[in-house]
C-alpha cells in the first residue's frame, strides 16, 4: 500500500485542530446573548438555547426554535416582524459561514457575527452582564428616577407611579418631583406649590383678611380676648372727640360688633389684660397732653354684669406702658412715662393675696415707653422696642425669667428699632409684632416681624392690608391674629382708622 506523503497529511491535521477548536468545549459553553437592533436594545438572541437569559433581559420567547430574551414581559406586535427579519438575516449569515462562503484561503467564512456588548445608555443603571461575557456598571439614575422598580437595571420615573418613593414627600410630589398641593406632607418650602411648609404640611400662603370695621375709629386703644372668647376694645383716642370711653365688643362667631357700658372716664395710651378674676383690667393711661393728666387708676369690667368696678391703684401713674398676664396667671405692668414725663424702668405685679400692686425690685434693662410686651407658655414675658431715654427708638429685647424674677436681654435685637407696634403671641409661642413706627416722618409700617423664642430668631410675616401705628393687636383662642385701629397714613398727621384685620391659621 502506497503511503501518502507527510506534507499532504499536515494540512488535514491542522484543519482538524481548527474544527476541534470551533466545536469543542469553548463553543458549547457560549451562552451569551448578542443584542439585537430592534427596540433600543431591549432584545437579544440567545444562541445557546440551553442557556439562561441575562439578568437584565430575563423574559424568554421562542421564535421558531430560536430563543429570544427581552427586558419586557410582552413583545409589542410592531416589534415582532422586525425581530423575525433580523433573526432570519442572522441565520442566513450563519449558514453562509457554515458552507465556507468567504474569501479566506482556508475556506472558512469571515462573515460570522461578532458579539456586540451592551453599553451604558441613559435608561440603564446598576451592575449587570453586558451580554458578551463581561459586566457593566452604569451607576445610579438621575433626579426623579429610580433603578429597577419596573424592570431590572432600568431607570424609571417615580413621579407618576402612585406611591411615595424616592425623595418624594407626598404621592408623586415633592423632592425632585413637582411640588405638592396644600395639605400634603413636606419637608422644606420647595416641596409645596404654595412655597410654605409649616409643621411638615403644605399650607396656603397666609393673607390678612378684612373684617367688619370698628364702630368707632380709634388709636392708642387696647384689644383683649376674654375667657368668654369675645374681643374687648377699650378707650383710645378719636380724631374729633379726643380721649374715648368706648367699650366695643367683637363676637367672632357672629362676625359683628356691639357696644357695651362705657369706661367710667375717657383714657388713652393705657394698658389692658385679663386679670386673675377673668375680667378685663384697664390700667393707667392719660386723659390729655399735660403731664398731670397721667393716670394711676385701674378699672375692671365685669362682663357678666356689664358694669365697671374700681380696681387697686398703681404705685406709679403710667402712660404708654405695657401689661400682660403670664401663663401662671400673674398680671404685670411695665415701663411707660410718669406724670413728670420721665420714662420708667419699673415693674409692678398684682398680688391677689393683698389685693394690691407690688413694685418689684428687679427693673427693666432700659427705661422705655410705647413698647410691646407678650407672654409665652413657659411663664416668660418678652419686651420689644419702644422709645428709650436719650437714644430714641430701641431695638433691644429683654425677658422676665419667672424662676428668678429678673430681667435679661437677648443677643438678637429686633431687625429695626420700632415703637408703637401691636403685639400678639401665636398658638406656637411665636410672637408677632405688627406695624408700628420706625422714625419721625416715616410712614406707618405695614411690615410684620415674627420672633421665635426657641432659637431667638426673626422672620417676616405677611404684610398688613394697611400700615398702622398705635394700633391694638391680640391673638384669639384659636391662634388667629387680630389687629385694629391706629394711625394709618403717611407722616405724623396720620388719619385714625377703623380698619380691622385678621390672619387666619
Amino acid at each position: 500500500m502506497k503511503r501518502k506523503p507527510l506534507l499532504l497529511l499536515l494540512p488535514l491535521a491542522l484543519f482538524g485542530l481548527f474544527l476541534a477548536s470551533c466545536t469543542g468545549d469553548e463553543v458549547s459553553d457560549q451562552s451569551y446573548c448578542p443584542t439585537l437592533s430592534v427596540g433600543n436594545g431591549e432584545y437579544c438572541h440567545l444562541e445557546d438555547t440551553s442557556g439562561d437569559c441575562p439578568e437584565d433581559r430575563p423574559h424568554r420567547f421562542d421564535f421558531d426554535g430560536r430563543v429570544l430574551c427581552s427586558g419586557v414581559s410582552e413583545i409589542p406586535p410592531e416589534d415582532r416582524e422586525e425581530l423575525e427579519e433580523e433573526l432570519d438575516q442572522r441565520d442566513s449569515q450563519t449558514n453562509d459561514s457554515d458552507t465556507g462562503v468567504g474569501d479566506s484561503d482556508t475556506g472558512v467564512g469571515e462573515d460570522v457575527d461578532e458579539c456586540v456588548p451592551q453599553q451604558c445608555e441613559a435608561q440603564y443603571c446598576g451592575d449587570f452582564d453586558d451580554g458578551c461575557g463581561g459586566s457593566l456598571s452604569c451607576g445610579s439614575c438621575g433626579p426623579g428616577s429610580l433603578c429597577g422598580i419596573d424592570q431590572p437595571n432600568r431607570c424609571t420615573s417615580h413621579c407618576d407611579n402612585g406611591t411615595v418613593d424616592g425623595d418624594e414627600t407626598g404621592v408623586d410630589c415633592g423632592g425632585s418631583c413637582d411640588p405638592c398641593e396644600n395639605n400634603s406632607p413636606c419637608q422644606i418650602n420647595s416641596d409645596c406649590q404654595s412655597g410654605i411648609c409649616d409643621s411638615d404640611v403644605c399650607v396656603p400662603p397666609l393673607q390678612w383678611e378684612q373684617l367688619p370695621s370698628l364702630p368707632t375709629a380709634r388709636a392708642h386703644l387696647t384689644a383683649t380676648f376674654g375667657d368668654d372668647g369675645l374681643l374687648y376694645t377699650a378707650g383710645g383716642f378719636t380724631l374729633n372727640q379726643g380721649p374715648s370711653d368706648r367699650l366695643e365688643i367683637y363676637y367672632p362667631e357672629l362676625n359683628s360688633w356691639t357696644t357695651a357700658e362705657p369706661l367710667p372716664s375717657p383714657r388713652y395710651n393705657h394698658s389692658a389684660a385679663i386679670g386673675p378674676d377673668g375680667n378685663l383690667w384697664v390700667m393707667g393711661g392719660t386723659v390729655g397732653a399735660d403731664l398731670g393728666d397721667v393716670l394711676d387708676t385701674v378699672v375692671i369690667y365685669d362682663h357678666e354684669q356689664d358694669e365697671w368696678l374700681q380696681g387697686p391703684t398703681l404705685n406709679t401713674p403710667r402712660t404708654s406702658s405695657a401689661a400682660a398676664t403670664t401663663a401662671d396667671g400673674e398680671l404685670y405692668v411695665t415701663g411707660g412715662r410718669d406724670d413728670n414725663g420721665i420714662r420708667l424702668d419699673t415693674v409692678e405685679r398684682y398680688d391677689p393675696d393683698t389685693e394690691s400692686w407690688e413694685l418689684l425690685p428687679s427693673t427693666l434693662a432700659i427705661a422705655r415707653h410705647v413698647h410691646a410686651m407678650a407672654p409665652i407658655s413657659n411663664g416668660r414675658l418678652y419686651i420689644f422696642g419702644g422709645t428709650a431715654a436719650g437714644s430714641g427708638n430701641t431695638a433691644q429685647v429683654e425677658f422676665l425669667d419667672p424662676a428668678s424674677g429678673n430681667w435679661f436681654t437677648i443677643s438678637q435685637d429686633m431687625p429695626l428699632p420700632i415703637r408703637a407696634m401691636g403685639v400678639a403671641t401665636g398658638a406656637d409661642d411665636r410672637i408677632w409684632l405688627l406695624g408700628g413706627h420706625h422714625s419721625p416722618g416715616d410712614s406707618q409700617r405695614d411690615e410684620v416681624l415674627i420672633f421665635d423664642p426657641e432659637d431667638e430668631s426673626w422672620s417676616s410675616g405677611p404684610t398688613l392690608i394697611r400700615g398702622r401705628r398705635s394700633a391694638a393687636a391680640t391673638a384669639g383662642p384659636d391662634g388667629d391674629i387680630y389687629v385694629l385701629g391706629g394711625f394709618s397714613s403717611d407722616g405724623i398727621s396720620a388719619d385714625i382708622t377703623d380698619s380691622f384685620e385678621a390672619l387666619r391659621f
